[in-house]
């Protein structure tokens, strides 16, 4: 049985930028045959399964692949978080997460596209914290800059 520990912070197996999810969120444990059991490990914000459209908190659960799961508010599937491992396992390798803690979609494995259904808000929720402000930096950088111009276009025609 190969075990993940999932969460924001960075010591983590799969890592989940999205600040509704713990830094030591919950852990997979894979058992083969498509089935995953996810359990929570005190998070702030819950994990969730979706059991015919409506969403149950668990603690434990055994899901299936392609299940729709929801930790705080980053929804997903254990295929999805499996994709994202950062450091994989060897078979028979354990990791422990402490419980000390506690649709924004999944984030496309590199080279697949972006789901359809994605916002803007989806995609910036998702972004680390150095990309937002860098991001802010430019645009209001860019806004002085137009109005810069606007001026000097105005004055210039006086």
């Amino acid at each position: 049985m190969v075990i993940y520990s999932i969460g924001r912070d960075e010591g983590n197996d799969i890592v989940i930028e999205d600040i509704s999810v713990s830094r030591r969120h919950a852990r997979i444990e894979e058992l083969g045959d498509g089935r995953y059991i996810v359990i929570d490990l005190g998070s702030a914000n819950g994990s969730y399964v979706d059991q015919s459209k409506d969403w149950q908190q668990f603690t434990e659960a055994e899901v299936m692949a392609t299940e729709a799961l929801m930790l705080g508010e980053y929804r997903t599937t254990a295929r999805d978080l499996i994709r994202r491992v950062i450091k994989p396992r060897p078979p028979g390798a354990t990791v422990i997460a402490s419980a000390e803690e506690t649709q924004r979609g999944p984030i496309p494995a590199p080279g697949e596209t972006a789901h359809s259904t994605e916002t803007l808000g989806t995609v910036w929720s998702r972004l680390p914290e150095y990309q937002k402000i860098a991001t802010i930096v430019v645009a209001a950088v860019l806004g002085i800059l137009v109005i810069a111009a606007i001026i000097i276009g105005f004055l210039g025609g006086l």
